[in-house]
């Protein structure tokens, strides 16, 4: 598009209206790319059989019903802040100390 202004210069007028998707799609190469690793150690991967998954150092001693996790130990539970299982996050009826012999 072309258009005359008062001062009786023809101006060049991109499709855009403000000439910059050309730039922005020119900078997409220049944004330096960073892969991360497809498979990140997680807080549950360093957890040892049958460890809080919370502290990851006592005995998990705690069961959550109905999802079934025993996953946290005395110290953990008594610091929760909300009614869900710290491993699904499903809300929780009952928390039992569970007696393994």
């Amino acid at each position: 598009y072309f258009v005359m202004l008062a001062d009786n210069h023809i101006y060049d007028i991109p499709e855009d209206d403000f000439g910059t998707l050309g730039l922005y799609e020119d900078q997409r190469n220049d944004v330096p790319y960073h892969p991360t690793p497809s498979n990140p150690i997680s807080t549950l991967d360093r957890r040892t059989n049958g460890s809080c998954c919370t502290c990851l150092i006592a005995n998990a001693t705690h069961m959550f019903v109905p999802c079934g996790h025993l996953c946290i130990c005395t110290d953990c539970k008594e610091r929760l802040e909300d009614d869900n299982c710290p491993l699904c996050r499903v809300e929780y009826n009952s928390c039992i100390r569970a007696i393994i012999t």
